[in-house]
């Protein structure tokens, strides 16, 4: 590779950036102090402050990391998005050593052992965010709507999923046209160019939610292809959530069915009629159609959940910790398939198009069974788990996570200025730096950013629950929160108290995103 000297050009998207960026921070570093003044110098409750501390950064981050259960939420949601996205970022680097490893064919060896299972799971562990989507998407509208308010504020119902998701995008977009391509240099540095170069050519396809069919090959920011997946489901749910949202439950589940077994047939007649081996990415992996069916089955889970929201499931502790291991055993042998046929002595395609077809689906079923034991006080040990108070962090910060975790990635590889070697405990040491940065810098940009502009949008967007449905005091707690995909709250650890999910009064927030 050749380099001339100042071959990194000004362009009009670095002033754009530096002014906007500007004004962001302008408008903390106001806001901040103002906070700080009231709080501490006039002691004057927050309550009473002007909207002017919005952008405060000591609030906003105090008001992150601040951990509460509200009552009515689903907290087992918050250890599974968590757990989900650290998978993500887990496989993401390993992942991306193909493009700058020294050693590829041991990476190739190393990928062909079982052992790698634990990191090639990190592409079917995506399904489980669309399976979220679905279910805080039916458990959130059961109470903002009815069928007849859903049709008046479609409009909203659309605007407020994607607004809600297009500040940080925006932001992130803008610094990787711009600012990115300044923050360092090495050997590799052209990778990142390469970046910087599609995000200038493509920004509008990302921000438009449509990179997934317009050059996906181009794509800038290239996780994002999940955001337009997700983006295209929330259009078309409301076909069925007109349906689920009337008082009749046989058109509820006669919704939900026909969705589901029409997403899967479609899904597995086009995996059988292309031939998605000759461009995998671009004909399957990020296509809405292939990707579908998780989020019809994280729809059945959220109506299923709103149902019994208030009702005692009556079931053998035995026959739910049985059920449990079954779902836990599908989760590893769906796994283990895409494992199957990612070898290089694999030629069954029929079975290939079969597993490609029904493993996603299952994955999120199984996920979902899981959601549902610990909500209704049946998870034990799992439930336990997923309600610990680490995972509270990440899974507020998820959508950040997603945005920053591969820039940062690409960063750090493309600045190396001597041969980057594969040895698995090199590649774990860095995961955990890449994770700890992440979580780091996902928590100043949702803090600083995201949770500000959100808090305007929301006050612009908010839906008040329709009259027809007059709300109980749990509905209440849940009608205020967020939806994104990205970050949720759940219950379960609180068994007593109605579901959570962040309920999707958090879950809201997360979901929009996903995040």
């Amino acid at each position: 590779m050749c380099r001339l000297p100042n071959d990194r050009h000004w362009v009009a998207g670095d002033y754009v950036a530096i002014v906007l960026f500007s004004i962001i921070g302008f408008m903390i570093v106001v806001s901040t102090s103002y906070d700080l003044y009231h709080l501490f110098y006039l002691k004057r409750s927050s309550k009473r402050m002007h909207p002017l501390r919005l952008f405060s950064a000591y609030s906003n981050l105090a008001d992150l990391l601040r951990s509460s259960d509200k009552p009515g939420t689903l907290e087992c949601l918050d250890g599974i998005r968590a757990i989900a996205m650290i998978w993500v970022v887990l496989g993401h680097t390993f992942f991306i050593l193909l493009y700058v490893t020294a050693n590829i064919l041991d990476i190739a060896e190393w990928y062909q052992k079982v052992v790698s299972i634990s990191v090639t799971g990190a592409f079917l562990t995506v399904d489980t965010f669309f399976m979220l989507s679905g279910l805080l998407i039916v458990y959130i509208s059961y109470v903002k709507f009815t069928p007849k308010s859903l049709l008046m504020n479609l409009h909203k119902f659309y605007l407020g999923r994607l607004l809600r998701m297009f500040p940080l995008l925006a932001a992130v977009i803008l610094f990787e046209v711009s600012l990115f391509n300044r923050i360092s240099d090495g050997g590799f540095w052209y990778l990142a160019a390469e970046n910087v170069h599609k995000c200038r050519a493509f920004w509008w396809t990302t921000l438009l939610y449509i990179q997934n069919f317009v050059n996906p090959q181009e794509a800038c920011l290239a996780v994002t292809w999940y955001l337009a997946i997700d983006v295209q489901l929330h259009l078309i749910s409301p076909l069925v959530l007109f349906w689920l949202l009337r008082d009749s439950k046989r058109s509820s589940w006669s919704a939900l069915i026909i969705g589901l077994t029409v997403s899967l047939l479609v899904a597995t007649l086009y995996i059988f009629l292309t031939d998605t081996a000759n461009n995998y990415y671009t004909l399957y992996y990020f296509n809405v159609l292939t990707r579908s069916p998780p989020f019809f089955v994280g729809m059945i889970v959220g109506y299923i959940l709103r149902i019994y929201r208030n009702k005692k499931v009556q079931m053998s502790r035995l026959l739910a910790a049985f059920l449990t291991l079954i779902s836990i055993g599908m989760t590893h042998l769906m796994l283990y398939l895409n494992f199957l046929i990612s070898q290089f002595d694999w030629d069954n395609q029929t079975a290939t198009n079969f597993i490609n077809a029904f493993s996603r689906t299952i994955w999120a079923a199984s996920v979902g069974w899981i959601i549902f034991v610990c909500v209704k006080g049946y998870g034990g040990p799992i439930n336990w788990f997923l309600c610990l108070q680490i995972w509270k962090i990440p899974a507020k910060v998820s959508y950040g996570m997603y945005l920053v975790h591969y820039s940062m990635m690409f960063a750090f590889y493309s600045s190396a200025v001597e041969p980057v070697y594969f040895t698995v405990t090199s590649v774990l040491f860095r995961f955990v730096a890449f994770l700890s940065l992440t979580i780091i810098l996902a928590i100043l940009v949702t803090a600083l950013i995201d949770n500000p502009i959100a808090m305007l949008l929301k006050s612009l967007m908010d839906i008040k629950p329709p009259q027809e449905k007059p709300l109980t005091k749990d509905s209440r707690e849940i009608s205020d929160g967020q939806t994104n995909t990205p970050s949720v709250a759940s219950r379960g650890c609180n068994v007593s108290q109605a579901f959570e999910p962040n309920e999707n009064e958090n879950g809201e927030k997360n979901n929009e995103k996903s995040k």
